[in-house]
């Protein structure tokens, strides 16, 4: 791997002018507070440090907990500042936590009445297992439901105190006055946790919620093989028809996708892994074994919903060889081969991305479609595709490319890569790159 030069006099200002580079960049997404009602951060990770300021290099003021809820008060690049311990203020990651907005009730208008099916039943502080739970209730006695979400219900308990439900638990009363007030044509429901919705129906626009499996969002209207739903924030987004449950309306099929994948085999390789951990940041420390997982994984949701069958050469922290990655890619006849890295450079300016590929033939021409929409779709660099005499790609009979994306010795780019939001929009430039490729053969 290589090294960043030793420039012992300009090293001590690298970070400084990164940070301000950082800060004024246009081509990163400002996080803004929305009005429209309570927004908490839930942390995903087990153990999260709040630090003093938003950066990696701030001291830690702090720790949170998976599954604890707090409120945003500011948000800052990809740093939310949240209200913790008796009020105290502090910054945490945002791709460590899943931002909520908490609409503002109505009135307290009734949806309809629920009774419990089950002595005993847990009310929690959110619409999860992983939320604390706050009451029980009586079996013997009805509720009014206030909300729903996914698969569960908010519910008002006591005069003033509301808390949520597990749908699956309680029972609609029959002698209820007041039914679901809804103008949709049906429901549909998430099949796959991590499911991108978005502002506008296509893959262009931006992702406004990730969805969790079991969530059913209403549906407003069908825009061409895209479905105009409302999110419990009563804001309006949209999400693709085909990789959805509909209930009530007709499954979107799309064909132009479904035709192309299907049947066909596809083998994600992470790169590195185990005691080999490839490249590391220099600035924040980032293993590239992990953010190669992290994307393959996403990567695999996109392949997997579109028919494909997928098959992962490691799925957790491993160290593989390299034969037996293009072993994998042999015996499954995989239809195409895709290494997934991080690169690096002596130069510390360099970034960008490349897609690498061997032989001039149809490994070419996936490299270039794949390249091409991941540039679009991530906004990096544009290093071209370009021939790499790797082994992955020397040894491998198959169709196969290895994807560098990104500069870990670039300090913006570093940050960039290790944000949820850049390996989101990785994954899906890689996935309309291999749908293009199979749609022009």
């Amino acid at each position: 791997m290589s090294q960043l030069p030793q420039l012992p006099f300009f090293r001590m200002w690298i970070p400084i002018l990164f940070i301000l580079v950082f800060l004024f960049s246009p081509t990163l997404p400002m996080l803004t507070v929305s009005s429209e009602g309570k927004q908490t951060a839930s942390v995903t990770v087990s153990t999260l440090n709040v630090r003093e300021e938003p950066g990696l290099n701030y001291p830690i003021v702090g720790e949170v907990h998976q599954g604890e809820s707090y409120q945003i008060s500011d948000m800052r690049d990809d740093w939310i500042e949240i209200i913790f311990d008796q009020g105290k203020k502090g910054w945490v990651a945002s791709w460590l936590v899943e931002i909520q907005v908490e609409a503002e009730e109505k009135n307290n208008t009734a949806l309809y009445k629920i009774s419990p099916t089950i002595e005993a039943l847990n009310v929690r502080s959110g619409p999860s297992t992983s939320f604390s739970t706050v009451a029980q209730l009586s079996q013997e006695k009805s509720y009014l439901a206030l909300e729903e979400q996914g698969d569960w219900i908010k519910i008002k308990f006591s005069e003033d105190s509301s808390g949520w439900v597990a749908g699956w638990l309680v029972k609609k009363d029959k002698d209820s006055n007041s039914q679901v007030h809804t103008s949709s044509q049906g429901f549909i429901k998430i099949l796959s946790t991590g499911t991108n919705i978005r502002s506008g129906a296509d893959t262009s626009f931006p992702v406004v919620h990730i969805a969790q499996e079991g969530e059913r969002f209403p549906v407003l209207e069908q825009v061409g093989d895209w479905f105009k739903i409302r999110l419990t924030t009563q804001e309006t987004a949209f999400v693709a028809g085909w990789i959805v449950a509909a209930e009530g309306l007709p499954n979107v099929s799309r064909k132009e996708i479904g035709d192309l994948l299907k049947g066909k085999t596809i083998i994600i390789d992470p790169g590195h892994g185990g005691s080999d951990s490839g490249a590391i940041g220099p600035h924040l420390g980032t293993l590239e074994k992990i953010i190669n997982l992290e994307v393959s994984q996403l990567l695999t949701n996109h392949l997997k919903e579109a028919g494909a069958k997928v098959i992962l050469t490691r799925q957790d922290d491993r160290k593989l060889s390299l034969q037996s990655r293009v072993d994998a890619s042999i015996i499954h006849q995989a239809d195409v081969f895709i290494s997934l890295h991080h690169n690096t450079s002596e130069n510390y300016r360099v970034n960008g991305l490349i897609t690498y590929f061997y032989s001039d033939g149809e490994d070419k021409k996936l490299a270039e479609q794949i390249q091409e929409s991941l540039v679009k779709h991530t906004g990096l660099t544009d290093l071209n595709a370009r021939f790499g005499d790797y082994f992955v790609l020397r040894e491998n009979p198959q169709l196969a490319v290895l994807c560098e994306l990104g500069f870990l010795t670039n300090y913006q780019e570093e940050i960039q890569l290790n944000t949820k939001e850049y390996q989101r929009n990785a994954a899906e430039g890689i996935f309309q790159g291999v749908i293009r490729y199979f749609k022009d053969k």
